[in-house]
């Protein structure tokens, strides 16, 4: 019974297959902070106490516990090589690390030491992993150089001599380094004053030095696809920069082209995190507000014009704490973690929750994720593992169906009720939000439209006439294009465009005779019409100094405006 064309957009969007229940549970003896996933279907935890533990989640055992850092671990990071690994630590050691499962064990191998400065933050690509230290140096090691055989090598960093390279901040009085990332072309980085430092990965130029007015930076991350020249910043006052890191354009335009652009402004405070997807950026803020808002990439637009979706989080008590993302099978999930303990999943494309994942009984403190998997730890000191079951139906895909349906009908219904009551830009927002759901519905442009002429938006109006008319055609839905253009002619008749006004209400009478609106409409536009003519007849009877003519000409202009409850808009002169 559903539209076919909105049926098929969503089984083509649709999953093959469901979550399961939690099968695996591990408890571990902290709350683990820094979660990884390695291939083969091993997880790694990363604790408080040092220690390692990597669970085999084909087995639903714990396959290593292992002490790797003397004290707590700062960061985990992959590499290409399916079982290996790097750590940090506070301790102020990076080590190499390799699974082996028949031995169930971990060989360690030590990268790198700083003479007891704590590494604060690390990140990695498949060739490189970058990490800076609290004393606010950051280092690089370019992992092809790792011809290595960890059974005969105990110390990397004595029989590698030129293994790393080294960048110190060009600051008197060096900062914490709190975030580090890298892509194929750049390494970058940030500390505690919100200093940004990017790097040339090929020629180790240090080519953006900036200052971002913020008094935070919560995240960062380079662009994909189109974006992939641009580093985006996070900032706690709600704030998205971002740098053109474009090395040619810099070289042109030095004094320009590094300057940060505010990206995109949530006017939230309290930013927890962002993620950019193919067509959209999601943002998440935290109390006082707790939303999920999804958010069009184009920046040519305004701010608020570049909302698609806002969804309201504050039934989660005290906010949010983690946002990653998943793609499967070409089909891009939004995974957060709330601080009631629940996994939740967000469809990117409808932006709507498709599952709900219960299992912790505390704050979900880290989420990763892989292709088939996610994998989330909490404060009650519990790893969850939830996989992605390989099947299809039919019936998830309409039960995606019903559930958007039911969703844009209780949004068109708040608009509706609104409208009734005569809060128009309150209805405006509900149709709007019903459109970011099913954008080719005819009657929410058409309800929209009303909204924007009651507020007297003639033009907006008209904008949502012209798309909801073909919409309607398309469906053959005759009165409900009769409706449309009617109020496409009415806003015609309001901006003094009166003969195409007339032409709109023609059409609207051939689609429905019945159709009262329509024929007043035209009434009106034939009248305003000759009003226009016998107003112009009597300027120019006044301006030839022919007093009789003047005085006809302006007595049938008060006849008209009467005869159209015009008399209030003529103008005295």
């Amino acid at each position: 019974i559903f539209n076919f064309c909105f049926m098929e957009s969503v089984l083509s969007r649709w999953y093959s297959g469901q979550w399961a229940p939690s099968a695996e549970v591990w408890v571990t003896a902290s709350k683990p902070k820094y979660l990884l996933r390695l291939q083969n279907n091993f997880t790694v935890c990363g604790e408080k106490d040092g220690m390692v533990r990597i669970l085999d989640d084909s087995t639903a055992n714990l396959l290593v516990y292992q002490q790797i850092h003397q004290g707590q671990i700062t960061g985990l990071v992959s590499i290409s090589h399916p079982l290996k690994f790097i750590t940090c630590g506070i301790d102020g050691f990076v080590k190499f690390c390799e699974l082996v499962p028949s031995k169930k064990e971990i060989k360690i191998t030590t990268l790198f030491s700083d003479n007891g400065s704590p590494i604060s933050s690390i990140a990695s690509n498949d060739h490189s992993v970058v990490f800076g230290t609290q004393n606010g140096k950051i280092f690089f090691i370019n992992l092809e150089k790792l011809t290595f055989d960890t059974d005969t090598l105990e110390n990397l960093e004595e029989s590698n001599e030129n293994l790393f390279e080294t960048f110190e901040f060009s600051q008197k009085c060096p900062s914490v380094v709190i975030h580090s990332i890298i892509s194929n072309n750049f390494i970058s980085c940030c500390d505690t004053t919100s200093c940004v430092y990017i790097w040339d990965l090929k020629t180790k130029e240090l080519i953006i030095n900036n200052q971002i007015e913020s008094k935070k930076i919560v995240q960062m991350m380079f662009g994909g696809n189109s974006l992939s020249n641009q580093l985006f910043l996070g900032s706690d006052d709600g704030k998205i920069f971002s740098i053109n890191i474009n090395n040619d354009l810099v070289k042109e335009n030095p004094d320009t082209a590094i300057l940060p652009n505010i990206f995109l402004d949530t006017k939230k405070t309290n930013l927890i995190s962002f993620q950019i997807f193919s067509t959209s950026i999601a943002t998440l803020t935290g109390l006082p507000h707790n939303k999920l808002q999804f958010w069009s990439l184009d920046p040519s637009k305004r701010f608020d014009d570049r909302i698609l979706a806002t969804r309201e989080l504050d039934t989660w008590g005290n906010g949010l704490v983690m946002i990653s993302h998943l793609t499967s099978n070409g089909r891009e999930l939004l995974i957060i973690g709330c601080s009631q303990g629940m996994v939740t999943i967000w469809d990117v494309f409808s932006r709507i929750n498709i599952y709900k994942l219960d299992g912790h009984h505390d704050p979900v403190i880290s989420i990763v994720t892989d292709d088939w998997v996610v994998v989330s730890s909490g404060s009650d000191k519990t790893v969850r593992v939830w996989r992605f079951l390989d099947r299809y139906t039919i019936e998830d895909a309409l039960q995606q169906e019903k559930a958007i349906k039911d969703m844009v009908n209780d949004l068109k219904e708040k608009g509706n009720n609104e409208m009734k009551a005569s809060h128009y830009q309150n209805a405006i927002d509900f149709y709007s939000e019903a459109i970011k759901l099913d954008p080719s519905n005819p009657i929410l442009y058409s309800n929209r439209a009303l909204g924007y002429f009651r507020c007297k938006e003639y033009q907006r109006s008209i904008v949502d006439c012209k798309i909801a008319l073909p919409l309607s055609q398309k469906e053959k839905n005759d009165l409900l294009s009769s409706k449309i253009l009617c109020r496409h002619g009415k806003c015609l008749l309001a901006i003094s465009k009166y003969q195409e006004s007339i032409d709109c209400f023609t059409q609207s009478l051939q689609l429905d005779q019945t159709n009262n609106d329509s024929q007043n409409g035209k009434n009106d536009a034939l009248q305003m019409i000759r009003f226009s003519e016998a107003q112009l007849l009597g300027y120019n009877a006044i301006k030839n100094k022919n007093g009789v003519l003047a005085f006809q000409s302006f007595e049938n202009c008060l006849l008209i405006a009467k005869l159209i409850d015009k008399l209030s808009d003529i103008n005295s002169d």
